[in-house]
C-alpha cells in the first residue's frame, strides 16, 4: 500500500513539474514574441504605433514622462525634457524643449 501511495505521489509531482515547465516555456515564448513584434510594450498611455515610432526614432532611450490631451491632440513630455506634439490622428506637429 505504501508503494502505491509513494508511486502515485511521485507521478503527481512529476505531472505538476511538467505542467509548470510547460507554463514557463509558454510565458517565455509569449514574452519573446511580444518584444519582437511590439518593442513598445511599455506603452502605458495607449498611444498609437505611429506616435510611439516617431518618439523612438527621434529620441532613442528617452521615455514618456507625461501625456496631456489638448484641443489639438497630444502633448507628450519625454525624460530628456523634450515636448512632442501630435494631432488627434497621430500626425507629428512639432517639438520643443520644455521650459
Amino acid at each position: 500500500m505504501k508503494k502505491i501511495l509513494i508511486l502515485s505521489t511521485t507521478l503527481a509531482l512529476m505531472a505538476s513539474a511538467n505542467i509548470t515547465q510547460q507554463n514557463t516555456n509558454s510565458y517565455q515564448q509569449n514574452m519573446s514574441h511580444m518584444s519582437q513584434h511590439n518593442p513598445y510594450a511599455q506603452n502605458y498611455y495607449g498611444l498609437s504605433k505611429p506616435i510611439m515610432d516617431k518618439i523612438q526614432s527621434s529620441f532613442p532611450g528617452a521615455f514618456i514622462v507625461d501625456v496631456d490631451w489638448e484641443e489639438f491632440g497630444y502633448e507628450i513630455k519625454l525624460s530628456n525634457n523634450m515636448e512632442m506634439f501630435f494631432d488627434r490622428n497621430g500626425n507629428f506637429l512639432g517639438q520643443k524643449w520644455d521650459d
